[in-house]
């Protein structure tokens, strides 16, 4: 029974062991999950809690993100609005200059047809009075002739008339002296006559010469202007680049036209009248007006005085010309342009036209100025010309003229 006892205790000992070891594992692993889970829990709070801090934070930035949007688009808004408020201030002021412009241009306009229309009658009565007072000095002068033929016929019947009667008387002393000396009285009156007839012949002749020079002066000018009138006259240059050539002097004249064309050459090489000139050195102007077009529907006026171009249409500082467009010319290549000169001597000026149209007036004219007129063309440099194989061809002839004698000797 002791033993079985002991046994029994033994074993109840061992259960009791096992049974605490039981228990202390359980509680152990009871312990360990407990803590397992618990740390699990913190880990999910954890992780809640960063999960919440970053949703709070994607809700701050998105929130930051819509103000930043939402200030860009106010921005975005004021600015569109400050660039069509600006837009709109320049469109306003564009439109003011505009009609500024176009007011200021339409006053020019205006200022300009009034002006050329001023110049048109100014002109019209410039070329009336130049009219009237060719014409006036026209019958003047032919009232002087016939007066002067009149007193010359007169002069001439009477010296005739005395002629004859000294020959009468003559005739008669020598019929009455026959018998003395039949040959010396007839001989001494026969000279005495030859010498007063001579005489007379003499003193006629000078101013007959020179009446009859300028007449010869005259008939060439006129020879030449029927010339260049009744065919086309054609220059041509082939060898020197650079330069302009004239025609002969046409003469002086209160008045000249003529009509133009160009054939080939350069478009830019010019051609017209070069006048006003004060003489010719060696074949050389050294001073001269120049009045010219070009194929490209271009004019230039200017002067030269030998050292320096002085531009007559918009002058400058630069001692230079330019071209100027116009619609008065006839552009490209054999067309024709009437250019015309005419001089004022009232108030020493020249105007000149281009196929009718006044293009300006009041050009002074140059010291020592003459009424010499002549053509000329220009060649371009090589590199612009295509000589020989093309060659400059200009031709004029010239379809109106008032001689400068004093005006009244029209061609």
């Amino acid at each position: 029974q002791k033993a079985a006892q002991e046994e029994a205790a033994k074993k109840r000992a061992e259960q009791q062991a096992a049974a605490k070891k039981a228990a202390e594992e359980r509680a152990a692993k009871q312990k360990a999950a407990q803590e397992e889970a618990a740390k699990k829990r913190a880990e999910q709070q954890a992780a809640a809690k960063k999960a919440a801090e970053e949703k709070a934070a994607q809700q701050k930035a998105a929130q930051e993100a819509a103000k930043k949007q939402a200030e860009q688009k106010a921005a975005q808004e004021a600015a569109a609005k400050k660039k069509a408020e600006q837009q709109a201030a320049a469109k306003k002021a564009a439109d003011e200059r505009a009609a500024k412009q176009k007011a200021a241009q339409e006053e020019a306009a205006k200022k300009r047809a009034e002006q050329q229309a001023a110049a048109k009658k100014a002109a019209e009565e410039r070329a009336a009075k130049q009219k009237a007072a060719q014409e006036e000095a026209a019958k003047k002068r032919a009232e002087q002739q016939a007066a002067a033929k009149k007193a010359a016929e007169e002069k001439a019947a009477q010296e005739a008339a005395k002629k004859q009667a000294e020959q009468k008387a003559s005739d008669q002393k020598i019929a009455a002296n026959t018998n003395k000396n039949n040959a010396a009285p007839s001989t001494k009156t026969t000279t005495t006559t030859t010498t007063t007839t001579t005489s007379k012949t003499n003193t006629g002749s000078t101013s007959g010469k020179q009446a009859q020079s300028d007449a010869q002066k005259k008939a060439t000018v006129l020879d030449n202007l029927e010339k260049y009138s009744e065919e086309w006259t054609s220059d041509y240059e082939g060898s020197k680049y650079g330069y302009f050539y004239t025609s002969p002097e046409y003469g002086q004249f209160n008045m000249i036209e003529g009509e133009f064309t160009k054939k080939s050459g350069y478009a830019k090489s010019a051609y017209g009248f070069v006048f006003g000139y004060s003489d010719l050195a060696n074949g050389y102007l050294k001073d001269y007006i120049r009045f010219e077009i070009n194929t490209d529907g271009e004019y230039a006026l200017y002067t030269w005085d030998g050292k320096n171009y002085k531009d007559l249409v918009q002058p400058n500082n630069k001692g230079t010309a330019y071209f100027y467009s116009h619609p008065a010319i006839k552009s490209g290549y054999n067309t024709q342009n009437k250019l015309k000169l005419v001089a004022d001597d009232e108030t020493q000026t020249w105007s000149v036209y281009l196929n009718g149209e006044l293009i300006k007036d009041n050009i002074p004219y140059l010291k020592n100025g003459t009424h010499g007129v002549m053509g000329f063309f220009s060649v371009g440099q090589e590199e612009q010309e295509n000589m020989p194989a093309v060659p400059v061809v200009v031709s004029y002839r010239i379809t109106d003229a008032v001689l400068y004698n004093d005006g009244s000797e029209e061609y």
